[in-house]
This record gives structure tokens, C-alpha cells and sequence, in this order.
């Protein structure tokens, strides 16, 4: 249905002391944003340096990833924040709090159909990572009000109901992104049980941080403790679980 599709991550995490860096969190929302200030509006200077800058003032505004696509190349998606930190991005506190923001650059050098795929793709992404269903996939004007991201809410490029279906798409057929950072730490735990954490922990001792846990030291385990577990490598949390043998 739709076009498999490229897309390049690359991780500049802003600073440990960046005032982006609200608190910690449990992502349960996706929320899409557009840098656009209109839907006629595509400013030629507003390109992915003066964006970068502009995480680096003192407001405490931000967001965790910014998609960029131009015509010709493959869409780049910027994570400037661990998807296990909180940031404002929404306007509203439950929105900063719970909510994983995605940014669309809008400038004369975007190419509008590949980067709202990439947007799409990145949300099947997060929703596969943290068990999100697509109910929870909103855009901006959920949370606010604010007209945003214009162009789909006002029915271009497939609108709002089109980016859902590519979601829905690129989730159901596993086409997710790989590589993106969910804490500071190495072993990537967010808001986890004590005993996730013990289990996180293990990994990180076995050298192994990203593959499944050896089955013969987690046999009294239950299926309702590794809900808590949440981490991102090449599998799921759902393939780690049938590779542990149950009692």
C-alpha cells in the first residue's frame, strides 16, 4: 500500500543540564507536531541548524525528535531527548508528562509526503516500544487546541485520517526504526518495576544488555512481571518473553 521507506536516525541528545529535560516519565501517548506556522507558510531559513539552536536557549520548550525530509534524500529523524524524559511540547501538563512529541520540519526544502511517512513510522515505532495503541497517536491540537500540525488537520496530503492508516500500515507489518535511546542509562530502563530493574540489571552484567535473558536464571518468573520490562534493541518485548522457558 505503501512505500517501504528509508529513513536515517541520528542521536544528538541535548545536555543533562538542559532546561528541555523536565523530568522523568512513562511515554503512554504519541504526539505530532508540524514547525509550521500556517499552511502557506515554509520559511527558507528555518532549516535543521536554526532548530538545534533554538533547543539550546533557556525555555523548556522542546521535543524528542525532529523528521526532515528533502526531495532526493532520505528522511533524517534527529532524537534530541530520550523518550523516557518529559519535555513541553504539548501545552498541557498531562501532554508533557505522558506524551513522546514528534516534530515535522517545515521549511522550502521539505519534502511533505516522505516526511510525514517518516513520522508515521517513527509513531509505529514508539507504539510497538512501549505498547501504545493507535487511539493514543494524537496530534498536537489534542492536547492544546493549537492548529497543529496544520497540514493534516486541513485535509492535506491524505490528513489526519491518511497519517493514521500509515501508522497503522508501517505497525502491522513491523516496519519499525532502530537505535533509538530510551534513558540514560545502558541498560535503557524506564519507570520499571524493582524487579524489571533486577532483570535490566542482569543484563547489563551478562555483557548483554539487548538480547533475551538466559532462561535457566529466570524460571520462577511470571508472565505479569515482564510486563514492566521495557527496552529497545532488535526484539520485542514480546519475542524476549517466548524465548524464556516457564516452569
Amino acid at each position: 500500500m505503501f512505500e517501504k521507506l528509508r529513513c536515517v536516525l541520528i542521536n544528538i541528545l541535548l545536555p543533562k543540564n538542559s532546561p528541555k529535560r523536565v523530568g522523568n516519565m512513562r511515554p503512554q501517548w504519541i504526539t505530532i507536531h508540524e514547525t509550521s506556522l500556517g499552511t502557506e507558510v515554509r520559511p527558507a531559513d528555518r532549516d535543521f541548524c536554526w532548530y538545534h539552536k533554538l533547543l539550546h536557549n533557556e525555555s523548556t520548550i522542546g521535543y524528542h525528535f525532529l523528521v526532515q525530509a528533502r526531495h532526493g534524500e532520505d528522511a533524517v529523524i534527529y532524537q534530541f531527548l530520550e523518550t523516557c524524559v518529559s519535555t513541553h511540547h504539548t501545552g498541557n501538563s498531562i501532554g508533557n508528562s505522558t506524551s513522546i512529541g514528534i516534530e515535522r520540519l517545515v521549511n522550502v526544502e521539505t519534502n511533505f509526503e516522505v516526511a510525514i511517512m517518516a513520522q508515521a513510522k517513527l509513531a509505529a515505532t514508539l507504539m510497538h516500544m512501549y505498547d501504545i495503541p493507535i487511539g493514543r497517536v494524537v496530534p498536537h491540537k489534542y492536547w492544546s487546541g493549537k492548529e497543529c500540525p496544520a497540514r493534516l488537520l486541513a485535509g492535506m496530503y491524505g490528513g489526519w485520517d491518511g497519517f493514521i492508516e500509515k501508522v497503522q500500515y508501517y505497525f502491522d507489518n513491523k516496519d519499525f526504526i532502530e537505535g533509538i535511546t530510551m534513558s540514560e542509562s545502558n541498560n535503557q530502563q524506564c519507570n520499571l518495576n524493582p524487579l524489571a530493574r533486577m532483570i535490566a540489571r542482569q543484563r547489563e552484567l551478562n555483557g548483554r544488555p539487548h538480547l533475551p535473558l538466559d532462561p535457566k536464571k529466570n524460571r520462577k518468573l511470571v508472565r505479569s512481571d515482564i510486563r514492566e520490562i521495557y527496552y529497545f534493541g532488535t526484539k520485542s518485548t514480546k519475542e524476549e518473553i517466548s524465548r524464556i522457558k516457564w516452569r
